[in-house]
C-alpha cells in the first residue's frame, strides 16, 4: 500500500508546496525494498518525496527504525553543503509523516541502468571514486560529524544494524556456519573502527550520471538513510561489490566491470586524505567485500539480476567461500582476480 494522495496533498499544504484545492499529480518510482518514493507535480513544480516503511517489503520477516529518514536528510545538508550539486537538495521534511522531499534528478541517468545494459566506462569509476574519498576524507576524525550521526544504543535498534550489518553480515553467518568465525571477525574490525561519515548505500543504483552538457557537477548521490559515523570501508567494499556482481551477471563480457572496480580503488586511494585514511580501509576491504559479495547471494536482500540463475550464484558463492576461507589475507586482490578469471 502507498501513500494515500490525501494524506500527500495535506502534507504538501502543511509545508507551502501546495494551496487549498490545487490538485497534484503522483508516480510511483522505484524506492527499493525500504520506502515509498514518489515524484510528486504541483502546479508550481515537481519535487520526490520519500517516506520510510517501518516494514521492509521482502519475504522475511525484516523491520527498521523510520527515524533513519532524519539520517538521509542530515546528510543530504551536509554533503550539499561540502560539495554543491552532488546531492538532490532537501525541500521539506515531516516529523509526523517520517517524509521527505527533495529536488527532482533531471538531465541524468540512473549508473545502474549503465552498468546493466552492459558499459562499464572508466571516467565514471573514477568519479565515483573519488567523490566517496572526498566525503570520507572532508569527515574524517571530525568530532562534529561523529557527534551528528551516532550509532544507536542498543545496536539491534540501530539502523545500520537493522539494514546493513544483520540483514547481509549476520544472516550469511547463519546461513554458513562454517564461515561465521571470519565474518564475525568482519564485523568487529568494522565496529572498531569508526573513522568518518558512512553513507551506507553507496551503489550505481543510488548514483545518478549527469547527461551530457548537463550542469556541473556531474554525478548525484541518493538514498542516504543508514548514513552513520562508522567505519568508511563499508562504502568502498560496498560499491566495489558491485562491479564485481555485474561482472559475473555479464560473464564474458566482465572483464570491464573487474577493471571499472581496480580504478574506483586506486582513485579512492589517490583521493582519499589523509593517507592514513586510505591505508586503514585497505586494511580491513578484503574481508568486507567477501562477505558483501556472498551476502548479495545468501542474505536477506539479494541482487535481483543473479536470482533464479543457480549456475552464477555457484560461482559467487565459490568464489566468496574460497576468499573468506583465506581468514582476512590479501583478499581484495584474490576476490578480483578470481572473478576476472570467470570473465
Amino acid at each position: 500500500m502507498t501513500i494515500q494522495p490525501e494524506f500527500l496533498a495535506a502534507v504538501l499544504q502543511r509545508h507551502g508546496y501546495l494551496a487549498t484545492g490545487e490538485s497534484i499529480q503522483i508516480e510511483l518510482l522505484g524506492g527499493g525494498v525500504s520506502n515509498h518514493v514518489l515524484r510528486v507535480t504541483t502546479p508550481r513544480q515537481t519535487l520526490v518525496v520519500k517516506q520510510a516503511l517501518p516494514k521492509l517489503r521482502v519475504e522475511m520477516e525484516w523491520y527498521a527504525d523510520q527515524e533513519r529518514i532524519w539520517r538521509e536528510r542530515d546528510y543530504l545538508l551536509l554533503v550539499g553543503q561540502w560539495f554543491p550539486g552532488a546531492v538532490p537538495a532537501v525541500l521539506f521534511s515531516d516529523e509526523e509523516a517520517y517524509m521527505l522531499a527533495i529536488s527532482e534528478v533531471t538531465k541524468a541517468t540512473l549508473w545502474k541502468q549503465i552498468l546493466m545494459s552492459g558499459r562499464c566506462d572508466r571516467s565514471t569509476a573514477v568519479r565515483a571514486g573519488g567523490l566517496l574519498a572526498q566525503i570520507h576524507s572532508r569527515s574524517y576524525g571530525d568530532p562534529v560529524v561523529a557527534a551528528q550521526f551516532p550509532r544507536k544504543t542498543p545496536r539491534s535498534a540501530d539502523s545500520f544494524e537493522q539494514l546493513r550489518v544483520d540483514p547481509y553480515l549476520r544472516t550469511v553467518a547463519r546461513r554458513h556456519p562454517d564461515l561465521a568465525p571470519v565474518i564475525d571477525e568482519v564485523i568487529s574490525q568494522m565496529e572498531a573502527h569508526p573513522l568518518a561519515l558512512v553513507h551506507g548505500d553507496y551503489s550505481p543504483k543510488n548514483i545518478f550520471v549527469r547527461d551530457s552538457g548537463a550542469a556541473a557537477g556531474d554525478l548525484i548521490l541518493l538514498d542516504a538513510e543508514v548514513a552513520h559515523w562508522g567505519d568508511p570501508t563499508f562504502d568502498v567494499a560496498f560499491c566495489l561489490n558491485h562491479f564485481l556482481l555485474k561482472a559475473i551477471y555479464h560473464r564474458g563480457r566482465g572483464i570491464p566491470f573487474v577493471d571499472g572496480a581496480h580504478t574506483f580503488w586506486q582513485q579512492y586511494q589517490a583521493v582519499a586524505r589523509p593517507v592514513d585514511l586510505s591505508a586503514s580501509v585497505a586494511q580491513r576491504l578484503g574481508g568486507q567485500l567477501a562477505a558483501l559479495f556472498l551476502a548479495r547471494i545468501d542474505g536477506k536482500s539479494p541482487v535481483e539480476y543473479l536470482m533464479g540463475n543457480a549456475p552464477k550464484q555457484a560461482l559467487v558463492r565459490q568464489i566468496a567461500r574460497s576468499v573468506l576461507a583465506q581468514r582476512l589475507a590479501p583478499a581484495v586482490d584474490l576476490l578480483f582476480d578470481a572473478v576476472q578469471d570467470l570473465c
